[in-house]
């Protein structure tokens, strides 16, 4: 299951479970993840999840805010989010964390001729 996780100071101070397809961010007491920041638009932005064949994928879609939605410090309107990508909206930061992505990128590895050395392609 995938997260934000909301940093302060680089430190993880709150997690955020994106565990349903829409989760909204925003100043509004109406939002999944409410930043109390007047930077910060009333429906800021949201992150989507929908299915790409067999995997899930997310995305970041900003909501038209006065001051924009960025990932990894690059405005967007949408963007495919990956695994420790970090959100700015406003003053706060959040890492997007995608166990399942993480399981997904196991190396495979396979035996050579050589007794006991195994390689791993990429």
């Amino acid at each position: 299951m995938a997260r934000l996780v909301q940093l302060i100071d680089g430190v993880a101070a709150s997690k955020f479970m994106l565990d349903k397809d829409i989760v909204s961010i925003g100043r509004g007491p109406d939002n999944d993840v409410e930043i109390n920041d007047l930077s910060v638009s009333v429906k800021h932005a949201v992150v989507e999840r929908s299915m790409d064949g067999d995997s899930v994928v997310y995305h970041v879609r900003d909501l038209q805010s006065t001051n924009g939605t960025f990932v990894n410090e690059e405005p967007v309107t949408r963007r495919q989010l990956h695994s420790r990508d970090v959100i700015r909206i406003g003053w706060s930061y959040f890492e997007f964390v995608d166990e399942q992505a993480a399981l997904e990128r196991t190396a495979k590895i396979r035996k050579t001729w050589i007794p006991g050395v195994f390689v791993s392609k990429k």
